[in-house]
């Protein structure tokens, strides 16, 4: 059995102003006691001449969630490899319209994403969604608003 939680940037607890940290409050007791296996799809809203339809150097999306548990994916099998909170990288994607020109959104699927390993149920109730642009550093801000709908997927494993 796996479990969904649903993060909807238009439904949160806190956000900056710019919507490049949100965070949401998570009651994890639904979930049992468990070690899992994560994976995540992400959507972004649609916009007429979304600006980083022009701009390469925004053409991906880098998600991170803190809250998860600290040992969320490791980057090899030595002690001294990098640890993460980034769960998830989305492309960006022309949407044709009726009127034939372009909405732009950004989107991965649970198979976009390598699953990351969750060595325990998540025990933090506010989990902390940051988005940066391709190059992991720099926030991302798409101008106005950006709301997104992120969804995890918890499966449980032995």
């Amino acid at each position: 059995m796996s479990f969904i939680i649903v993060l909807n940037s238009s439904n949160n607890y806190l956000s900056t102003p710019d919507r490049t940290v949100i965070q949401y409050l998570i009651n994890f007791d639904v979930l049992p006691i468990s070690k899992y296996i994560m994976t995540c799809s992400f959507i972004s809203s649609a916009t007429d001449n979304s600006p980083f339809l022009d701009y390469p150097s925004r053409s991906m999306l880098n998600i991170e969630i803190g809250g998860l548990p600290s040992v969320n994916y490791v980057a090899g099998s030595r002690s001294e490899a990098q640890i993460t909170q980034l769960v998830g990288v989305a492309h960006q994607e022309a949407q044709p319209t009726d009127l034939g020109r372009s909405q732009g959104i950004l989107t991965c699927s649970p198979y976009d994403n390598p699953p990351m390993y969750l060595p325990y149920r998540p025990s933090s109730n506010i989990l902390t969604v940051r988005t940066f642009n391709a190059d992991g550093i720099t926030p991302f801000e798409r101008g106005g608003f950006f709301n997104y709908i992120i969804r995890l997927y918890f499966t449980p494993i032995d």
